[in-house]
This record gives structure tokens, sequence and C-alpha cells, in this order.
């Protein structure tokens, strides 16, 4: 018995250390004024902007979103969301330039990358973009809604990537996600692949002095947010399907979680080797 557990608690460890590698940027969202931390390790607080951001606000509840469920403790653990307002520039720019996130805008056609969050978009107009997160423009990236109801992945002045069916809903929460691999964009809503296209060229964000930024464009003017968002991630791996939809339904473990499963392993050894 002690074997398989030991066998199980070993696979837990190597999956977390695994996913934790590979996560870049978390941003909780469960601030309750001022900076946004980032708790991947990496230390890229993000700075809002005057009054557009409302902290504290209620996140995804219990359910199922298309590939998605979400038990209440699951959904409990996401704490708050923050809403970005649109009308007042809701955004947040993260401090300096970050060289884990200044190395994903520049992967041009061999690269890799994930980014994901929870979002609920107040009505979205057709003419325009929501940003969910943004590198620097010219020849950098960003994932947003577009077009009313469509998961928007855009290489700035190359391409855009819109999403074709299982439309995005305004005033309710749904998981967005976009990876890129070796030259290819993949979006996701809920868990499920929605889209997927070769790039026509790649990509380098060519102006070190912009802005990163969650909820709007480097420029911090045009295709701000609007509407609640939590959970904003991003790895330097392209996850698969399972792999997006396992990183939406939990928070990423922390040291305190490795440690308690490393500390399972060692009494379930010592109790083996008694």
């Amino acid at each position: 018995m002690y074997p398989h557990i030991l066998s199980m608690v070993g696979a837990s460890l190597l999956a977390f250390s695994s996913a934790q590698a590979s996560l870049v940027a978390y941003w909780s969202m469960d601030d309750v004024s001022g900076n946004l931390a980032d708790s991947s390790g990496n230390n890229l607080t993000a700075t809002p902007s005057g009054t557009g951001l409302t902290y504290g606000q209620a996140s995804v509840s219990s359910g199922t979103y298309g590939n998605i469920t979400l038990s209440g403790a699951q959904a409990a653990s996401f704490g708050t969301a923050i809403d970005f307002d649109r009308s007042q520039s809701g955004y947040a720019t993260l401090s300096g330039q970050p060289a884990i996130i200044e190395t994903l805008a520049e992967v041009g056609p061999t690269g890799s990358f994930t980014v994901m969050a929870w979002v609920n978009p107040e009505s979205l107009p057709s003419n325009t973009t929501y940003r969910i997160f943004a590198t620097g423009a010219p020849g950098g990236w960003g994932l947003g809604v577009a077009n009313v109801d469509r998961v928007r992945f855009t290489t700035f002045g190359v391409q855009d990537f819109t999403s074709t069916g299982t439309p995005v809903a305004s005033g309710t929460w749904q998981h967005v996600a976009a990876t890129f691999a070796d030259g290819v964009v993949s979006m996701y809503h809920n868990g499920q692949l929605i889209g997927s296209s070769p790039a026509s060229s790649g990509f380098v964000d060519e102006n070190g002095a912009n802005n990163f930024v969650i909820g709007g464009n480097s420029n911090l003017s045009s295709d701000l947010f609007n509407g609640l968002m939590d959970e904003v991630r991003i790895y330097d791996t392209a996850l698969t399907e399972q792999e997006i939809i396992d990183a939406a339904t939990v928070p990423e473990p922390g040291a305190t979680a490795l440690l308690g499963l490393a500390g399972v392993a060692l009494l379930l050894r010592r109790r083996k080797d008694g």
C-alpha cells in the first residue's frame, strides 16, 4: 500500500513542480487595493491606473462551464475578482520591463506560451476589442474578446486571429485562453478549442519601452477591458487542452502545497522503513 501511495505522491510532486516551472505570471486578483500581486514567484507586480479598478468583486461561482466544472471549494479558492471600468481607463501595467515577459513577447515563429483568464465582460460592441493582456506594439501580441462574441488573439501590426463558434457571452463568467506554439495560434473558450491557425509570419516586440498591460493595449488608450476579470496566468509553454482545463479549476500550487505533499511522502516512508 505504501509504495503505491508514495508513487502517487511522487507523481503529484512532479506534476506540481512542472506546472510551477512553466508558470511565469499569476495574478489572482485577490488584492483589496493598490498593486496587483504576482503569485508566480517572479515578482511581476502590476500597477493600476487611477480609479478604473474596483476590488473585492464576486468571482466565478461553482458549476459547469463548457468543458470546465468547478466545485464549490474550487470556486471559493478563487477569492475575489476585479472590475475593470473602461470609462475610467481601468488597466494595470507591469513594473519596469520584466525580462521574462519580454522574452515571451519576442518568441517569433518558433517559441511557445499560454495566456489565460476568467472574464465576465460587459456588453461588447461589435467594433471594439476588450483586451485581457497585451505586450508592447508594434510587434507584440494580445488576448481579448471581440466582435461581440469571439475570442481574439492579435499579433500587432501583423494578424488578427478571431475564433468561430462557441461565442463569448456578456454578463457571465467564462474562461478564455490562447496558446502560441511554433507559429500556430490556438484559442480556447471554457476549455474547448475554438480556433487554430498558423501565423502568417513571426513577431517580435520591437519597442522595449512599451508597457505590458492587464486590461488594455500598450498605448494605454485602446481596447480597454470592460467587466470583471480573475485568475490571469501566463505560461512559457503551450499547454494542452486538458492542461488548460486543469489550470482553470484551481489556483497554482504554492510552496505550502509542495511542502505538504513532501511531508506526506516523508511520513509514509518513515512508517514503511519502521
